[in-house]
């Protein structure tokens, strides 16, 4: 089981420890709201909420070591941010020599133009079109390499992961 855990992307790996860390969390307050209030109807969301989470942990690893997951990676060509507060909004990336627009779900770290975007995402996520260009809702993660990192594996001949 390990070594088929190690097999899958880093990006990958994360988020199945994300969804089990917090399955563990959320089903530690269950037994501390159960043991507090004495009361089931207080803890049961609270335990539905873990068996949630255990369930999508369980459903992504399974996807990942059957590699029903697409991987796209691509060029950042522009960065959509909000207008207050100057949060990233959404990214376009040039995959294949089209457009791809990406919705960023969570909080991400800086990202560039010119910067390498891989997308991890099922097989069976619809893929929309509008005006020429495609959009893309859900993903399972995002990795984003620098582009002076990348320039650097190129010139220096390092093999990616």
């Amino acid at each position: 089981m390990k070594d088929k855990f190690n097999k899958i992307p880093a990006a990958l790996q994360k988020q199945i420890i994300l969804r089990f860390g917090m399955g563990i969390l959320v089903f530690f307050l269950f037994i501390v709201v159960s043991i507090y209030y004495h009361n089931l109807y207080f803890s049961l969301p609270c335990f539905l909420l873990s068996f949630v989470l255990f369930a999508y942990g369980i459903f992504l690893f399974y996807n990942c070591i059957e590699k029903k997951y697409l991987i796209l990676e691509g060029t950042c060509v522009e960065v959509l941010t909000k207008r207050v507060r100057k949060k990233i909004k959404s990214i376009i990336l040039m995959v294949d020599g089209k457009n791809l627009k990406l919705p960023i779900q969570k909080r991400v770290q800086t990202i560039k133009e010119g910067d390498t975007v891989t997308v991890y995402l099922s097989e069976k996520t619809p893929v929309y079109e509008d005006e020429g260009s495609y959009i893309i809702y859900s993903y399972y993660a995002l990795e984003v390499r620098k582009e002076y990192e990348h320039e650097y594996r190129k010139r220096e001949n390092i093999q990616t992961p």
